[in-house]
């Protein structure tokens, strides 16, 4: 019922009689229940029927069957009586609070989980049905970050965690959230909305980071009568897991830039003198003439950690000068791809 108060009315019921009325008592009926107490009562001469227990719960019982009488001759002994069944449904109100099925939660989630994945899920249940077991999820403490978000999942009522910033295990490994799930509706009167809150813990997994070069761009110059084995320049590059792989790295191809790109050739005329870092050097591998070979050239490394598959790649200039003359060319366009 909506309103559950001792009193009550539900509904009224109505019975006839073919009797004549002028005459004595013969068609003057009076009500009275056979079944449904002592949730309900009657009135006996207007058949409304009103509730006569205080606090009757949905979430208990939903559904009574009331059997009333009605009978003649002002009910007395002697007199005819006729029944109905009447059902009554108890509706819902919000009168029950979310309740979350765990006061702790803990999610492992890799670092490298996309922006706007879901990590892990929670739930709070309600025994209010409908519209009153609706509820709304909030981070209320922990996430000083900003790298979480919590929403709701329409079809569930679960809260779905999900990432608004990427994490990273190397500088912070772990995040201890207060999640906090409220009713979209409340009674009025009762002091709502009802809310409830948990702990979620999240565990950062590390996951096998690429290495990544410390500048965003390098640009050589070499020579073009200097000696084989010139060192031509210096690149770095450094494996950002904690476990601090060493890195090898290694020239993967090297372009002339004025040629059509689907018509470039390899001219693997620049190698890497050591393997790893720091400070891996870059070594003229074979002479080359500035006339006869563009003076632009697209020069791509890779780098990849010694026990790792992940690698990281960078795309460079490198300007092959004139003898006596220096042949300013500058990175026009080059994209770093790490």
């Amino acid at each position: 019922m909506l309103w559950n108060l001792q009193g009550t009315p539900v509904t009224r019921v109505t019975a006839s009689d073919a009797d004549d009325p002028v005459y004595g008592n013969s068609a003057r009926l009076v009500y009275s229940i056979l079944e449904g107490q002592p949730y309900f009562s009657i009135d006996p001469n207007s058949a409304t029927i009103k509730i006569a227990l205080h606090g009757m719960d949905r979430e208990m019982r939903e559904e009574y069957l009331v059997v009333i009488q009605a009978k003649d001759m002002g009910g007395h002994m002697g007199g005819l009586s006729g029944t109905t069944t009447v059902t009554v449904t108890l509706t819902d109100v919000n009168d029950n609070p979310p309740k979350f099925s765990k006061s702790l939660y803990e999610f492992v989630i890799p670092e490298d989980l996309p922006i706007g994945k879901a990590g892990g899920r929670v739930k709070a249940n309600d025994r209010d049905i409908g519209e009153n077991a609706k509820s709304t999820y909030n981070i209320i403490e922990g996430d000083e970050r900003g790298m979480f978000q919590i929403s709701t999942d329409g079809q569930t009522q679960e809260g779905i965690l999900k990432l608004k910033k990427p994490l990273d295990f190397e500088s912070k490994k772990a995040f201890t959230l207060k999640v906090e799930a409220t009713n979209l509706r409340s009674e009025p009167g009762s002091g709502g909305p009802y809310r409830d809150t948990a702990t979620v813990k999240v565990v950062v997994e590390d996951s096998d980071e690429p290495p990544v070069f410390t500048r965003p761009a390098y640009v050589l110059e070499v020579n073009e009568n200097a000696p084989v084995n010139t060192v031509i320049g210096t690149v770095n590059a450094r494996d950002p897991d904690t476990m601090g792989s060493l890195v090898r790295l290694w020239v993967i191809g090297l372009w002339a830039e004025r040629r059509a790109p689907s018509r470039r050739r390899s001219a693997s005329g620049v190698r890497v003198f050591s393997n790893y870092i720091p400070g891996a050097e870059m070594r003229r591998r074979r002479p080359r003439d500035y006339w006869a070979n563009p003076s632009d050239q697209e020069l791509f490394l890779q780098t990849t950690p010694e026990e790792a598959p992940g690698c990281g790649r960078a795309a460079g200039l490198l300007s092959l000068l004139r003898e006596q003359q220096s042949h300013a060319l500058g990175l026009a366009a080059s994209e770093w791809i790490i």
